[in-house]
């Protein structure tokens, strides 16, 4: 059963729901002439074979979004790429890879996969943070810090904070979980980075 056959790769709108036994891959390449979108197809086959081991699947699914893309000041590329949810809804796991491509051109890819619960997470990946609704239905996320604010689209239960917002390991952060109608539904304080149950 070939994976191509299963590669519908749905590339969504602007922008981790992570489990504590969810697993995490990191990965350094070479320059090469891949595009992130490339890299993140192969990303998801290489999840779609660990979600079969891990459930049993015989076909898992490969599909995926994009949730965000930024370019730090220093010219690196950052993309997230996260489960399309349509596709998972018969499956335990969601994932996510993020992808990120130096000046130059050298590739770091972050992948990690878990099933949802009602925490919320913050996760440094290098210069930025992924972060994850779980599996409340919050549309949009709003993240203060120092006084400053700033609201995110979730996609697929994800979002992409970068710089000035990802503070660092000791920076307090408020995340405001937002309805459709841009109303609060819940509330959580980090420090750093981590989990969180909203209240």
């Amino acid at each position: 059963m070939t994976r191509a056959r299963r590669g519908l790769t749905l590339i969504g709108a602007l922008l981790v729901t992570l489990a504590a036994a969810g697993c995490v891959r990191t990965e350094g390449r070479a320059p090469n002439a891949q595009t992130d979108a490339q890299r993140a197809n192969a990303a998801f086959e290489r999840i779609a074979d660990d979600i079969e081991e891990k459930e049993g699947m015989a076909d898992a699914p490969t599909a995926h979004l994009l949730a965000g893309k930024v370019r730090l000041g220093d010219g690196t590329r950052v993309s997230l790429w996260v489960s399309d949810p349509v596709v998972f809804a018969g499956v335990r796991s969601r994932c996510f890879y993020v992808d990120t491509e130096a000046p130059s051109g050298r590739v770091l890819g972050s992948s990690g996969c878990g099933e949802p619960t009602d925490q919320v997470v913050l996760d440094r990946d290098g210069a930025v943070l992924v972060g994850s609704v779980g599996n409340w239905p919050s549309r949009s996320v709003q993240l203060e810090i120092g006084g400053a604010s700033q609201v995110y689209a979730v996609t697929g239960g994800y979002f992409l904070v970068a710089p000035p917002f990802v503070g660092d390991e000791t920076s307090a952060f408020t995340l405001t979980l937002l309805d459709d109608a841009g109303l609060s539904i819940g509330e959580a304080t980090f420090t750093g980075s981590g989990a969180a149950t909203p209240k």
